[in-house]
């Protein structure tokens, strides 16, 4: 007996490389069974994408090739441009890509800059896919690091969705909807919006009831049965440029008293990890980096786990390709000129305090990590040698 798994995320050309280490990671650490049912797990990969290179898709497909005995992926393609047909490449229905294309030109300039158009995708997963009355969904700036398929298993009832609470307000030591709201109107007014969600009301509703969308476990049969998808958009159409957290803040306030609580396990923020209040990072399944990325900023905790994931991916070398990258393994290579190895670390990271430096560094970086680097630089060097000769 076998039980399907879908798995949705969402992404463009620009978050492929997490998109790969997410995925891969997700995949590595999957249960293939469960044991005590004797039933075959089957993980079904949906990718919403829009414009998808022909170099990225093969390289996603050669990302979990080493995992095909149990798991599968697809493309589903929100732009209104032609497509060329491909087995696993689908183009979004039009009328549905043309009121996504809507709603996010609805959202004020702030978030036009910050997010794609993937974001409003979620208001329409039952629509997207009517085979399934559940779903797991999770965002790629993530890394997995245990199994996360019992989530799909957990009785929903009559819940929208799980997920995790939002917990970064418990984290500042700021635990009320007067601390939400002041926080919120503070950065609205950093960023321009007037009149910003939520009112102080709203913000009672929205504490109580606020949860983090980068791990959902979905209900699509009670989205259908209640036309939630109708009650989102018909949210975000009356504030739109007034929300600051988009679909995130319309699915918690819409959804409210609907939302079943997941373990912080499976949507944990690595900085948050063995700290008060929060479990051992042993404990996680998913790592969430919604704030610094690991692929940007060395420093940022788990960036040595995401590493040693992404040099298992072909998409390492698009990755050593990175400007910055030249910088700080330059500084590597010279160690005996400390100044120099600490100057290229700030200059190529932008930080100029010591939490950032050459020594706070150095035991984050993976040393297989250096190794694939080194050995990358070794065959462009030897690539445009014999383009020279030859």
């Amino acid at each position: 007996m076998q039980e399907i798994i879908p798995v949705v995320v969402a992404f463009d050309n620009n978050y492929c490389i997490p998109a790969g280490v997410s995925l891969y990671s997700m995949l590595a650490h999957a249960k293939r069974e469960r044991e005590r049912e004797r039933v075959k797990l089957f993980y079904k990969i949906h990718c919403l994408v829009e414009g998808l290179s022909t170099e990225n898709i093969a390289k996603l497909e050669e990302t979990i090739a080493p995992f095909s005995a149990f798991s599968s992926i697809e493309f589903l393609d929100i732009t209104d441009k032609e497509l060329e047909p491909r087995h696993n490449y689908y183009k979004l229905d039009p009328l549905i890509a043309s009121e996504i294309k809507k709603l996010y030109l609805k959202l004020n300039a702030f978030s036009q800059k910050r997010f794609s158009k993937m974001i409003m995708c979620r208001f329409f997963f039952a629509s997207l896919f009517p085979q399934y009355d559940k779903m797991i969904m999770f965002d790629v700036d993530t890394l997995f690091v245990n199994d996360i398929s019992e989530s799909f298993f957990i009785p929903l009832e009559t819940h929208y969705f799980g997920a995790v609470r939002e917990k970064d307000l418990i984290a500042m030591d700021r635990n009320s909807a007067k601390d939400l709201y002041e926080l919120r109107q503070m950065h609205a007014k950093s960023i321009g919006v007037a009149d910003a969600f939520p009112n102080l009301e709203e913000a009672q509703i929205l504490f109580d009831n606020y949860f983090n969308a980068g791990f959902l476990a979905l209900n699509l049969k009670s989205w259908r049965e209640e036309n939630l998808e109708n009650q989102l958009i018909g949210f975000f159409l009356l504030k739109n440029e007034k929300l600051l957290f988009n679909d995130q803040d319309a699915l918690c306030f819409v959804c409210r008293g609907r939302i079943l609580e997941l373990p912080y396990s499976y949507n944990a923020h690595p900085s948050f990890l063995d700290t008060p209040l929060f479990p051992s990072i042993k404990e996680a399944r998913m790592l969430h980096f919604w704030g610094d990325k690991p692929w940007k900023l060395l420093s940022v905790i788990g960036t040595k786990k995401w590493h040693e994931v992404l040099i298992q991916t072909p998409f390492k070398d698009a990755y050593f390709n990175a400007p910055f990258l030249d910088h700080l393994f330059e500084s590597l290579q010279n160690k005996d000129k400390e100044t120099q190895e600490i100057h290229a670390f700030n200059k190529a990271l932008s930080f100029s305090d010591r939490r950032h430096s050459f020594e706070f560094l150095l035991p984050r970086l993976s040393s297989k990590l250096l190794i694939e680097f080194l050995l990358f630089k070794a065959k462009q060097k030897v690539k445009r040698l014999i383009k020279r000769v030859f």
